[in-house]
């Protein structure tokens, strides 16, 4: 199993994705928002289980990584504001590392993938994985 922490995953693009530590508020609020309690059954002791450890690795591993992350401004399905804090502490632990990472607020778009964020991927690709020496 791949993790955040192997080498050899040097760069990232999510698209229209959160930070793992971001999964369980965004799918506690999506519960609660439709009326739903954050228990079992809804909720097995296996997620909460996954959950746990995922939170205990905090953001290690984005150390040194290029990361292209994109989001609609209007996204309701997964909105950019339950993941920003932690896309910030992100953004700060790849800077800080000499890695790079690129925020692309896309402005009056929601769940969408669009041709911009296509092309946009497309040259992150090109630049960081087809072209870079490390």
């Amino acid at each position: 199993m791949l993790t955040l922490t192997e080498p050899r995953i040097k760069t990232a693009i999510p698209i229209i994705g959160l930070p793992f530590t971001s999964f369980e508020p965004y799918l506690r609020a999506r519960a609660e928002g439709l009326n739903m309690s954050w228990t079992p059954p809804l909720v097995p002791p296996s997620i909460k289980t996954y959950f746990e450890s995922v939170n205990s690795q905090g953001l290690s591993g984005f150390e040194g990584k290029r990361i292209l992350t994109i989001h609609g401004s209007e996204d309701k399905l997964v909105p950019y504001d339950i993941g920003k804090s932690d896309i910030g502490q992100v953004q700060r632990l790849v800077e800080d590392s000499e890695g790079v990472m690129k925020v692309q607020l896309m402005e009056g778009l929601g769940h969408v993938v669009t041709i911009d964020m296509v092309k946009m991927t497309a040259e992150w690709v090109w630049r960081y994985c087809l072209t870079a020496r490390t």
